[in-house]
């Protein structure tokens, strides 16, 4: 029982912080998105390399 509510909480505060970082910085969220999506195609493009 200790566990999930030690589970919860860690998910819990995650989510806040992620959440105070969005307020504090806009366009921190939008980056980060955008930077993902740039990785993706990059491990797309060395996957497709690495499989010829």
């Amino acid at each position: 029982m200790k566990t999930v509510s030690f589970m919860a909480g860690m998910a819990a505060g995650m989510v806040m912080a992620g959440a105070a970082l969005s307020a504090a910085y806009p366009d921190v969220p939008k980056r980060m998105g955008r930077d993902a999506k740039k990785m993706v195609r990059c491990g797309r493009r060395m996957m497709n390399s690495v499989l010829k």
